[in-house]
C-alpha cells in the first residue's frame, strides 16, 4: 500500500508542468522578541564585537559556535534587532587550514565595508599578517582595495595596528598604534596591549597613508555635526577636541566627566563610554554648551559604541559575566 502511494505521488510529480528547479525561499527575517530597551541584541556562545551601525544595518565582528578553524566572521543585524539578515566568514561557509579574522567593520553609506584582515595558523597567539582592506558590505571576500597595515608616522614611529574604523568622504579614517601581546601571569592567557598613537587615513583610490596633523595621542573618534571630526586624546580623557571640516589645528570644544574609553555620536550629540572591572558610566554632552546633560551606569565591562544614525539609539559591545553581546540603548 505504501509503495502505492508513493509511485501515485511520483507520478503526479512527473506530470506537472514545472518552469523552473525546485528553490526554497528563506522567509522574511523577524524582529526583535520585544521593544523594551534596553535590549540584548546577540545571544551567540561566542563573542560578539566592534558593532558599526548604518540606519538599516549593524555589522559586527563574531565568532560562529563550533567553527573549527576559529575564524571571526561578519554579522549583520537589523540595528533594531532580531533574526540575523547575513553570516559572511572569511573564505566561505566550511572551515579550512588557517584562521582568519575580519575585525572592526566600518560600513560607508555607498555600499563599501572597510576592516581589518587578520591570518594566522590555527591556535596562534598572533596574527602572521594584518591588512587593511575595503570590500563590498555584503561579500568581504571579494577585495576591492588591500593594503598592510604597517606604516610610519611623521616622527618616525611605527604604526603596527589600526583600531576604530571610520569612513571620512572617499577616505578611511583610523586610529594608528603600535600593540604588543603580553601574557597574564596568573592565568597564562594572552592578549594585546594596543598604544594609540595618532588619528591618520589611506585613501583607496591611491594606497596613500596620511597622518591627521594635531591628533597626537589620539585614543578614538566620530563624525562631528559641524563636518569636522571630534576625538579625545589620551593626554586628556576627559576633553572632548574638534579639527574643523576646512583643516587646521584642533580646539578644545567640551568636557566629559569621564575618562573616554569610546566615543560616537547619538542624534548630534557626542557620547562616550568609560569601563571599569564590572560597570560601565555611559555620558553624552550638549554640544552648545560643552556639559555632560546625561548619563546611564551599567552592569559590565563596554569595549565599543555605535550610534544609530538619525536616532537617539547606541548599541555597545558589553562583556556581562563572562559573555560578550550587544546591546541597544537610547539616549533619554
Amino acid at each position: 500500500m505504501r509503495m502505492a502511494l508513493l509511485l501515485a505521488a511520483m507520478l503526479a510529480l512527473t506530470g506537472c508542468d514545472h518552469t523552473g528547479p525546485f528553490t526554497i525561499t528563506d522567509p522574511e527575517p523577524l524582529g526583535p522578541a520585544e521593544e523594551a530597551l534596553p535590549r540584548q541584541l546577540t545571544f551567540n556562545p561566542g563573542p560578539d564585537e566592534s558593532p558599526a551601525a548604518l540606519a538599516d544595518t549593524l555589522v559586527y565582528t563574531t565568532l560562529p559556535s563550533g567553527r573549527a578553524d576559529r575564524d571571526r566572521c561578519l554579522g549583520y543585524l537589523p540595528p533594531e534587532g532580531g533574526t540575523l539578515l547575513g553570516l559572511r566568514c572569511p573564505g566561505g561557509e566550511l572551515p579550512n587550514g588557517t584562521q582568519d579574522a575580519l575585525l572592526r567593520p566600518a560600513p560607508s553609506g555607498d555600499g563599501r565595508l572597510a576592516l581589518i584582515r587578520e591570518r594566522s595558523t590555527i591556535g596562534s597567539v598572533a596574527p602572521s599578517s594584518r591588512m587593511l582592506v575595503v570590500t563590498p558590505m555584503g561579500a568581504p571576500d571579494s577585495v576591492l582595495f588591500e593594503k598592510n597595515v604597517f606604516f610610519t608616522l611623521p616622527d618616525g614611529q611605527r604604526v603596527l595596528d589600526l583600531r576604530d574604523l571610520a569612513w571620512q568622504g572617499g577616505l578611511v579614517r583610523f586610529v594608528g598604534g603600535e600593540d604588543s601581546l603580553v601574557r597574564d601571569p596568573s592565568t597564562g592567557v594572552y592578549d594585546t596591549l594596543f598604544t594609540p598613537l595618532a588619528l591618520a587615513t589611506v585613501d583607496p583610490a591611491t594606497g596613500e597613508y596620511a597622518t591627521i596633523p594635531g591628533t597626537e595621542g589620539a585614543l578614538t573618534h566620530a563624525d562631528a555635526p559641524s563636518g569636522g571630526i571630534w576625538f579625545v586624546s589620551t593626554q586628556d580623557r576627559m576633553v572632548l577636541r574638534e579639527i574643523p571640516a576646512g583643516g587646521g589645528g584642533p580646539d578644545s570644544v567640551a568636557a566629559f566627566s569621564i575618562a573616554v574609553d569610546g566615543l560616537s555620536v547619538a542624534d548630534g550629540l557626542p557620547i562616550a563610554y568609560h569601563s571599569t572591572a564590572d560597570t560601565t558610566v555611559v555620558e553624552w554632552l550638549d554640544p552648545a554648551t560643552g556639559q555632560p546633560v546625561g548619563r546611564m551606569v551599567l552592569r559590565g565591562v563596554a569595549h565599543a559604541i555605535t550610534g544609530v544614525p538619525r536616532t537617539r539609539r547606541f548599541v555597545l559591545d558589553l562583556e556581562r559575566g563572562g559573555a560578550r553581546d550587544l546591546w541597544l540603548f537610547e539616549v533619554p
